[in-house]
């Protein structure tokens, strides 16, 4: 057994972890049709017998926020390759996805931690939730806890038709975002990095989504100086949906969620487009809700978002960010599970709680790597990242 924490200088008491023999790398060639066409990937399943945790990883697993929102990621797979994609998706070395069974208990812990009756299980991956191959049995699954009141996805859209929309609905999802950034077929197939890209499918999905009593929320981002014509056919269009219903309106079951585009160091981004603070895009945004007369700032109460008990990281990783002065001199061992996404990343973990590891270092990675705790960032969720130097 190796003690969790070791020093430089003064010893403190910590947890104990086994020491694995080497680094564990449940990786296994899979093809999937992809935007450069049909490629073979390097996938990396994650089971309870991997030992990989399902939490503390901003990528891949559960992340929980200190909402009654909880995030599932499944699959880092997609079946696009965006060009202005937040976590470069397409471009790993290898992906990864996650069995089932272990995800089902990791959302169980969470939920039965939170203790709470209308938690909304929301499938966000980096990538597409549609590629994952059960999803249909998660959604079924996330439909029967007593704990959950909504169950909702994120996707972009062109793998859905009406047999797997009925498919959905009848696994008791109640929301579907999807994400349409405009109707000019030659930016939308930049956009997505497919020339095969139909935008047909997206919009037809639109009426199908409704008509099988899910609620809508259309996702477009808006990349300003690019497509702000997109932007205004857009609500032209939802407008008119709205008018074509025969009551008049779905009201809060279809809604317009305008993203803002941001630029993220480890994503892709458009050439010669540039992102706006946020203070920018509220302006704009209420200059729209003026002109056309429809809601388009929505924040988490307008989803029944609220706080909710946390589930946190091992006191040893909890307090990183509020005692920092205080840290200096102390190292973690941390086990280093799997190679990651990338050459320089790997998953490490401490008393079952993920820790992603990046290399900027030529030094070789070990089983077991020690990491001085000032090297450790902690995000909101328990999202933990270290660096090796």
């Amino acid at each position: 057994m190796a003690t969790v924490i070791t020093t430089v200088g003064p010893t403190i008491q910590a947890g104990k972890t086994d020491r694995p023999t080497n680094t564990h790398d449940p990786s296994s060639f899979f093809s999937i049709t992809h935007a450069a066409g049909r490629i073979d990937i390097m996938l990396t399943k994650i089971t309870q017998e991997s030992g990989i945790p399902l939490f503390g990883y901003d990528f891949i697993g559960i992340v929980d926020r200190g909402t009654n929102l909880i995030e599932i990621k499944p699959t880092t797979l997609c079946n696009l390759r965006c060009e202005y994609c937040y976590a470069n998706v397409g471009s790993y070395d290898r992906d990864f996805e996650v069995e089932l069974d272990y995800l089902l208990s990791g959302i169980k812990q969470v939920i039965k931690y939170k203790n709470i009756y209308d938690i909304e299980a929301h499938v966000d991956p980096y990538g597409e939730c549609m590629v994952y191959p059960r999803i249909f049995d998660l959604f079924h699954s996330l439909s029967r806890e007593e704990r959950i009141e909504r169950v909702s996805l994120q996707t972009n859209g062109t793998l859905l038709d009406n047999e797997k929309i009925d498919k959905l609905a009848a696994s008791g999802v109640d929301q579907l975002n999807i994400t349409l950034n405009g109707f000019d077929d030659a930016m939308l197939k930049h956009l997505s990095g497919r020339q095969d890209y139909n935008k047909q499918t997206v919009i037809d999905a639109f009426d199908r989504v409704l008509e099988a009593g899910m609620d809508l929320v259309i996702t477009p981002v808006w990349f300003f100086n690019y497509n702000d014509n997109d932007i205004i056919q857009i609500i032209k269009f939802f407008k008119k949906m709205n008018e074509n219903i025969e009551d008049g309106s779905y009201g809060t079951r279809l809604r317009l969620g305008i993203q803002n585009y941001l630029v993220y160091k480890t994503g892709r981004r458009l050439s010669k487009v540039h992102q706006h603070q946020f203070g920018y895009f509220y302006k704009r945004l209420r200059q729209l809700e003026s002109r056309f007369g429809i809601k388009l700032l929505l924040g988490p109460l307008d989803f029944n978002i609220h706080p909710a008990p946390e589930l946190l990281p091992p006191p040893v990783l909890r307090d990183i960010e509020t005692t920092r002065e205080k840290t200096e001199g102390l190292a973690v061992e941390v086990m280093v599970m799997t190679p990651g996404r990338t050459g320089s990343e790997y998953l490490g973990a401490i008393d079952g709680w993920g820790i992603k590891i990046v290399n900027f270092s030529s030094r070789t990675v070990e089983s077991v790597v020690r990491i001085p705790l000032e090297n450790i960032k902690v995000k909101r969720g328990g999202l933990i990242t270290a660096w090796l130097e």
